[in-house]
């Protein structure tokens, strides 16, 4: 037996339904600094991506500070769900939410950060591909000549491969 809603059978309906987007949930944050950037981009991603279901700011709110779970930040979420509990507002919007959550848990040295990775960034067994790809990523976020960037990418090269193209 078919049924029919509107001009469209139900399984049309259920079929369209399948089809939409599915995002990744963010992964739990405890206020590690090298995650933050990370977090932040999954929250966002996924709220905007599902915008029908966040129709408000106190949704997202609420999204964003179920994920925040242990370390440093659970002294951060408790902060402001108490001050939710008390009828008031620590965030303005979303983007501050944002904003304050950056400002509490970002790296204050992010270039001594890429630098410091871009020096212990290895190879080792990993396709060349690969390497080159976390190279770049890492590479891009420095204002270092490219001397100086090249003499990071030789010395971290796998020792054979090294040896091959020299």
């Amino acid at each position: 037996m078919v049924f029919y809603h509107q001009g469209k059978r139900r399984s049309e309906r259920k079929l369209k339904k399948a089809c939409l987007p599915n995002f990744v949930l963010p992964q739990p944050f405890d206020g590690m600094m090298k995650d933050t950037k990370s977090f932040v981009g999954s929250l966002i991603l996924y709220i905007y991506g599902r915008k029908a279901e966040f129709p408000s700011n106190e949704l997202k709110f609420m999204f964003a500070l179920s994920y925040i779970q242990g370390g440093k930040a659970q002294y951060w979420k408790n902060e402001a769900i108490n001050l939710i509990a008390a009828g008031q507002k620590p965030f303005k919007d979303f983007k501050d939410f944002i904003a304050q959550m950056e400002a509490q848990f970002r790296d204050l040295s992010p270039k001594a950060t890429t630098i410091r990775k871009l020096k212990t960034l290895q190879q080792g067994s990993s396709s060349v591909d690969k390497y080159m790809l976390q190279f770049k990523a890492e590479a891009s976020q420095t204002n270092l000549g490219d001397t100086v960037l090249v003499e990071y990418l030789k010395a971290r090269l796998n020792p054979t491969l090294f040896k091959s193209i020299y």
